[in-house]
């Protein structure tokens, strides 16, 4: 997709992405409109995701797309027909920095736009940053407040509640909001009631221990990053990832930044 940036999505690496999505089956797409003009770039985002799932549920109909962020887009009709659910950074803690309170005008507009998903039958997930340290999350009681806060008020509002580091670096587990193991598994996108994102190993941690901890962790979805260090040839491999779906018994989501003209992710 070339946008007024001069960014463009090469097609060997849009190949690429698909081919590691197509075998895991899930992505979680990251969709934030980049430019202004005469072009309408949320609608060209849009059809990117559109074509993005035709593709992987021409292989799997159970292909999850998840929409990261840009809650205006559940104003395109074929958005809301097209993606299996949204998650949403900064509803409630992080919007202008790691710890802060998200400010009430904030808050309406997100909860207004989530709503529209919400009510259109799609999961929405909230993704909250209450901890000042952005790598490691304390939990004395004035964090601890603001990570019930969070989790309050996202079911609240019928959404599904996570509260982390704003790194994205380690595997938080929240007191008092832990997960409970998957007894059946996990099968359908409606089940899901934990779920936790780290994108980035902690620090020193190395490839096997990270996805063994977070197989450990049985929350019912799991997000990481396409690859172990979030550059090429370090990608996970359908059989590692076959492997932490059985040892969570929940479905796992691959997250891919398709949406920013970023170099610090794929």
């Amino acid at each position: 997709m070339q946008c007024c940036t001069g960014f463009a999505l090469k097609e060997p690496m849009r190949s690429i992405l698909v081919q590691w999505c197509l075998r895991i089956c899930l992505i979680l797409v990251a969709s934030r409109p980049i430019c202004a003009g005469s072009i309408d770039y949320r609608q060209e985002m849009v059809n990117f995701v559109a074509a993005i799932a035709a593709r992987a549920h021409a292989t799997n109909a159970e292909f999850g797309v998840i929409q990261q962020n840009a809650s205006e887009l559940g104003a395109y009709s074929n958005q809301l027909a097209t993606i299996t659910a949204i998650s949403h950074e900064d509803v409630y803690y992080g919007y202008d920095r790691a710890g802060m309170a998200t400010d009430s005008n904030t808050v309406q507009y997100l909860e207004t736009n989530l709503d529209v998903f919400k009510n259109a039958g799609r999961p929405v997930f909230t993704l909250n940053y209450p901890f000042k340290n952005k790598n490691k999350a304390s939990f004395k009681a004035k964090d601890l407040a603001k990570v019930n806060d969070a989790y309050a008020r996202s079911l609240a509002k019928g959404y599904i509640p996570f509260a982390t580091v704003r790194e994205l670096s380690a595997l938080v587990v929240n007191p008092g909001h832990e997960p409970t193991p998957n007894v059946p598994a996990v099968t359908n996108w409606s089940q899901i009631a934990e779920w936790i994102v780290q994108l980035q190993p902690a620090k020193r941690q190395t490839r096997a221990p990270f996805l063994s901890a977070l197989g450990a962790s049985k929350y019912d979805m799991v997000v990481i990053d396409y690859s172990f260090d979030g550059s090429g040839g370090t990608e996970f491999t359908a059989e590692e990832i076959t492997v932490l779906k059985n040892q969570l018994g929940g479905k796992v989501v691959a997250y891919l930044s398709i949406g920013e003209a970023e170099d610090y992710r794929w």
